[in-house]
């Protein structure tokens, strides 16, 4: 049989389930017969179907939506306002504004213009509550009460035994130095208390609760000095804050102008400033200083106080001198005594070298700190060293 090209084959329009078609499949030529083929054919109409299903469904949603839209844009109304009703309506609202803001007291802007103005002459004319300046003669028909501020402190007991003898580490808590007997103390859900006693022992300050309370340890108890007034009476007299009263002027300073402090102090008086005292002076209380100047050899009767130093840095220069009474202590601290070179002929062969020097009436205690010193120091007691501390420097301790 000669070969014929598939245009020149006889023509065959009802195959059977035998009948075979020819398939090119991957560069292979195969035979599927027509059964196969119908059958291959139907399953993927069957995919096809059911895709076509789904989206019947989702076009049917999609109808229904667009009616429910079609039908709420029917029902809006298609008459609008002209820019004049529109302009009409705001004025109503703004007068509508006004008349609530008169029945209610808010602020418009009429109302804060006028009180912005009033304020202007308040602060240019009128006293105010706060601080004020008077120019001339002011006339007083009442009394006048001058306020002096108290003080505050705050502090944590480090008391263990929990009585009424509350300790403060000095060097952590706040201004507890200050506390003076009279002070009041209020603890955290205990009550409030009276300071009737002060005493300073090494890094403590010891307080005295009037009350025998048993005070927790490390409870916070925030101190505070009661405000005083002194007090001017219609009568000319004035009252002072510890409640005296003096009805009469002093007739102890002459008549006259006194123009400066130190016109009393010539008098002999001393001034709250700086004061210097000749001759024997006798004090029947106690005389607080940061430090003497001088060797402090002709101060007697002085009760020792420890002198704490925690945390600081700090120079004696070679034109200081600094005196202390009691234990000299230092903690975390960096001390430096200077020297010098400088030699001072004060007669004939007879001279010093200027150097900085400490003296100390008690012990030099020094913990994990650093001494350098080229100067002098003078120790009553012990000088003892703990921890990490040390002591250097061309300077002499005796």
């Amino acid at each position: 049989m000669a070969d014929k090209r598939i245009s020149q084959l006889n023509p065959h329009t009802s195959p059977s389930g035998s009948d075979l078609f020819v398939v090119v499949n991957n560069n292979e030529t195969k035979k599927i017969t027509y059964a196969d083929l119908i059958d291959g054919i139907a399953s993927d109409n069957t995919a096809i179907n059911n895709f076509t299903a789904s989206y019947l469904i989702d076009s049917a949603s999609f109808d229904n939506r667009v009616d429910s839209l079609e039908s709420w844009s029917s029902s809006l109304d298609t008459t609008f306002a002209t820019d004049l009703q529109v302009s009409i309506v705001s004025s109503s609202v703004a007068a509508t504004i006004g008349v609530i803001s008169q029945q209610t007291g808010l602020v418009t802007t009429s109302s804060f213009n006028q009180y912005t103005s009033s304020q202007t002459i308040l602060n240019n004319t009128f006293a105010t509550t706060g601080s004020n300046v008077f120019r001339g003669s002011q006339t007083i028909s009442g009394s006048l009460n001058v306020m002096i501020p108290g003080g505050t402190a705050t502090g944590i007991n480090e008391n263990p035994n929990s009585n009424n003898i509350f300790w403060s580490y000095i060097p952590q808590d706040t201004n507890t130095t200050n506390i003076e007997v009279g002070w009041n103390a209020i603890a955290d859900n205990f009550g409030s208390y009276i300071v009737t006693d002060v005493q300073y022992n090494g890094p403590f300050v010891y307080i005295t609760l009037n009350d025998d309370v048993s005070l927790p340890y490390r409870i916070r108890l925030n101190f505070s000095k009661p405000s005083h007034l002194w007090q001017f009476n219609e009568d000319g007299a004035i009252e002072f804050p510890d409640n005296t009263l003096q009805t009469t002027a002093f007739t102890g300073i002459p008549t006259g102008s006194i123009s400066s402090s130190q016109q009393i102090t010539d008098l002999g008086f001393a001034t709250t400033g700086s004061n210097t005292f000749r001759g024997s002076q006798t004090v029947n209380g106690f005389v607080s200083a940061s430090y003497y100047r001088g060797s402090g050899r002709n101060l007697t009767n002085l009760t020792p106080i420890t002198n704490w130093n925690y945390e600081q840095e700090f120079s004696v220069k070679n034109t200081e001198q600094l005196t202390f009474s009691g234990d000299y202590i230092l903690e975390n601290t960096y001390l430096a005594v200077n020297g010098g070179d400088d030699e001072i002929e004060y007669s004939s062969n007879k001279s010093f070298i200027k150097e900085g020097s400490i003296f100390i009436g008690g012990n030099l205690l020094v913990k994990d700190s650093y001494i350098e010193n080229d100067g002098l120091i003078s120790v009553g007691g012990e000088v003892i060293l703990i921890g990490n501390s040390q002591i250097t420097g061309t300077g002499k301790i005796i």
